[in-house]
């Protein structure tokens, strides 16, 4: 058996801004995490759309965010001229699945982000004959940051394109351990899991009875302990924002009766 981590890392894409792009058209970005351990298992998890208001653009005619694999694409965006700043506010949650008892406090969590382009007649032409949109992907670069997988971690990265590509993409990481279980087997890359597939599947399940040491006992209590550590500290900063927005709206809506 194997004490495994799970892990969420949220990547938040706020903005997008088109220093000197050569051509306009269709952008997006598309992102994907990696970790220096062979023994853990990077999976995009959910997608979501933060706010889809107050856009310079309209959002009903490009497609939202997704999932494709081992990558996740943000909503789709037009650049028209340069110095134009986008909102994207796009949440990517991604899961790490990871073996406790071989991983490091701190870890290489590498971020790779691509950016995609379509002319607009390219574009115009796959939303008129309703196939599937193509992107090209244009230029790809990779930052590496050091993460502590045994706490919460915040990065912000402005992730800069080519001088070919002069534009940027704002994005804001959040990680935290969620919650700790027990596997037969340490996690494997995606490619090594469809290798072994075939072999698994003639293998009988053998006996689920199994022992826990004390120190699997012990590391799994101080994971658990950190990781609930770290989820107090989220709701009650969710907690002061949504009591300081209270307090706002009260206070508006005091002001607007004292006018009447």
């Amino acid at each position: 058996m194997c004490l495994v981590g799970v892990m969420e890392v949220c990547v938040v894409c706020t903005n997008f801004k088109n220093v000197d792009l050569f051509h306009p058209g269709v952008y997006g970005v598309r992102i994907s995490l990696k970790t220096s351990r062979t023994r853990s298992i990077v999976i995009p998890h959910v997608v979501h759309s933060i706010d889809t208001e107050d856009r310079s653009y309209d959002v009903s005619q490009y497609p939202s965010s997704w999932i494709d694999g081992d990558y996740v694409t943000t909503r789709l965006f037009p650049v028209r001229h340069p110095n134009q700043i986008l909102k994207i506010s796009d949440m990517l949650i991604f899961r790490i699945e990871f073996d406790i008892s071989e991983t490091l406090k701190e870890e290489n969590l590498i971020v790779q982000t691509e950016l995609l382009f379509s002319s607009f007649k390219k574009f115009q032409q796959s939303e008129a004959n309703s196939t599937q949109i193509s992107m090209d992907s244009v230029f790809t670069t990779s930052y590496q940051l050091q993460y502590n997988f045994q706490k919460a971690n915040h990065s912000h990265i402005l992730a800069t394109f080519d001088e070919k590509h002069f534009s940027c993409a704002e994005l804001l990481l959040s990680s935290g351990l969620i919650y700790v279980k027990y596997e037969a087997s340490p996690p494997k890359p995606l490619s090594d899991q469809k290798q072994s597939k075939s072999s698994q599947n003639s293998k009988s399940q053998s006996s689920s009875s199994y022992s826990i040491s004390s120190r699997e006992y012990d590391t799994a209590v101080e994971y658990l302990k950190m990781s609930y550590d770290t989820l107090f500290c989220w709701l009650t900063h969710a907690k002061k924002s949504i009591q300081l927005n209270e307090g706002k709206q009260q206070s508006s809506s005091n002001q607007n009766q004292n006018q009447n």
